[in-house]
């Protein structure tokens, strides 16, 4: 995702440079389009794999939130303190 956005950044910041330094733009549009669209594409194949990676992210702390909860009932309990004179 955030290679995505980066090149759809990359591609802002050419067109951008270009028109503040007085070139020609429209030669660049077809390469910079190209760059755009592929920065566009990967950044939303990013997004659209981000909930998959939640639900399984979250099923997965489940899980060890269930182990040691179970592991701690289990133990058995501290001994009590003794007391130092």
């Amino acid at each position: 995702m955030a290679i995505g956005a980066a090149l759809v950044g990359a591609a802002g910041a050419v067109l951008i440079g270009s028109a503040v330094a007085g070139g020609a733009i429209a030669p660049l549009l077809d390469r910079l389009g190209t760059l755009a669209t592929l920065g566009t594409a990967a950044f939303a194949l990013g997004a659209l794999r981000l909930p998959r990676r939640a639900r399984l992210r979250r099923q997965q702390m489940e899980d060890v939130a269930q182990r040691l909860t179970t592991t701690t009932a289990s133990l058995p309990a501290p001994p009590e303190p003794t007391e130092r004179t």
